[in-house]
């Protein structure tokens, strides 16, 4: 899962991810179309990765998947296959960068079963909606509270 997590450049800026493993994976931001050949000035980029899986953290049930590349601009659902007692936290990411024009994720209905999910590209250049298919990252975890990480050096370039 990857964000900007600064705004160095007025310009509208965000993350799109692909091809995780253990080695690592590559990020990149995308601007509005109107302005996607201008360049954007250097962000900083803050990141979470999380092995595939369900378990239990602290007594709190969390799932981390990635989805069927299936997500277009029609709503459709992500499916959590962990039961979980009580609403999760939902963090998610498009995981793939297929489509070419820039979009976002929306997530709607978020129960104990899982979420409505979409992709939504922005008008700036066309009035043009449809987006091919992506694949979505998600981490969710029960309970309230605040995560924590700390900094990869290894990581910063």
């Amino acid at each position: 899962l990857s964000q900007v997590q600064t705004d160095n450049d007025a310009a509208f800026v965000g993350t799109r991810q692909h091809g995780a493993g253990e080695a690592g994976f590559e990020v990149t931001m995308f601007e509005e179309e109107l302005y996607a050949s201008s360049g954007h000035g250097l962000e900083n980029i803050g990141w979470l990765a999380i092995e595939q899986g369900s378990g239990a953290a602290s007594g709190y049930d969390y799932e981390a998947g990635v989805t069927g590349n299936v997500y277009t601009h029609e709503w459709k659902d992500i499916v959590f296959d962990t039961a979980f007692d009580d609403l999760p936290q939902l963090l998610a990411n498009i995981g793939s960068s297929d489509g070419g024009d820039a979009t976002v994720l929306r997530l709607a209905g978020l129960d104990t079963n899982g979420a409505g999910a979409m992709m939504q590209e922005e008008t700036s250049k066309d009035a043009e909606l449809a987006h091919t298919t992506e694949l979505i990252d998600y981490f969710a975890i029960e309970g309230e509270g605040e995560l924590y990480g700390t900094v990869n050096t290894e990581m910063l370039v």
